[in-house]
């Protein structure tokens, strides 16, 4: 795994640990290996704070979170290795937000260096978390947090608000969600967020509070059957 901390500077996971790598236009500096195997192995997602705070997540290790400045492990917590990572987001100051495939959404505190479950399944409320597993999880200019809920489509959090908000999969209602099997999100620079989901791409515009689709299923073609499955989405510059 791969994260880009500024524009030259990128931390790599590998068979060796955890690496902090500089690249410029004509040369390549590896230039140390921050946590290496022996402490940390086989690192899948890596995100690196502001305060110079490293966090980490490995199917064998769970979460590590390191002091690149101090040079010291803030936190081991084995107990991660039981709910697959997802993403780590960065949420209000001093806080990471790590959504999981189970165990829904944890914050770690940078600043009082302690780790809670922020949102989780509340199945016996209307309007409220309506999953654990959370394939991605992504914040607008707003605050407002969408997650894809693995099989139940979008599930919106707003602080402000005392209800969560979802957007679903209407059969037959071309101005929804396309499936509700939604793998990662994604708001261009036009402020429009796209979806990659098991039935095509679905792009949702805040402001006109529309839907569209592309590349879904059609049943009258074979071959569309075969591609329209889409699990991560990026932007180029051009746009």
């Amino acid at each position: 795994c791969i994260f880009q901390y500024d524009k030259h500077t990128y931390y790599i996971g590998s068979e060796d640990g955890i690496c902090r790598v500089i690249l410029t236009d004509d040369e390549f500096i590896l230039t140390q290996c921050i946590i290496p195997t022996k402490i940390f192995s086989l690192p899948k997602r890596i995100y690196v704070h502001k305060t110079n705070r490293l966090l980490a997540y490995s199917e064998n290790s769970g979460i590590i979170v390191y002091d690149l400045t101090r040079d010291k492990t803030e936190l081991l917590y084995p107990y991660a290795k039981d709910f697959p990572i997802t993403k780590f987001l960065p949420y209000e100051e001093n806080k990471v937000l790590i959504s999981t495939r189970g165990a829904g959404v944890y914050q770690y505190d940078l600043r009082e260096e302690k780790m809670e479950q922020f949102l989780h399944a509340e199945t016996n409320e209307p309007n409220r978390m309506n999953g654990n597993n959370i394939r991605d999880i992504y914040m607008d200019e707003n605050k407002r947090l969408w997650m894809s809920v693995y099989a139940r489509g979008i599930t919106v959090y707003d602080k402000a608000l005392p209800y969560y908000r979802w957007y679903k999969n209407h059969l037959g209602n071309p101005n929804s969600l396309n499936d509700d099997l939604v793998n990662a999100i994604l708001e261009d620079s036009d402020g429009d967020i796209w979806f990659a989901t098991n039935n095509g791409l679905t792009l949702y515009s805040p402001s006109k509070d529309t839907w569209q689709h592309v590349f879904n299923r059609d049943n009258t073609d074979p071959e569309s059957l075969k591609n329209c499955i889409f699990l991560s989405l990026y932007e180029t510059r051009d746009g």
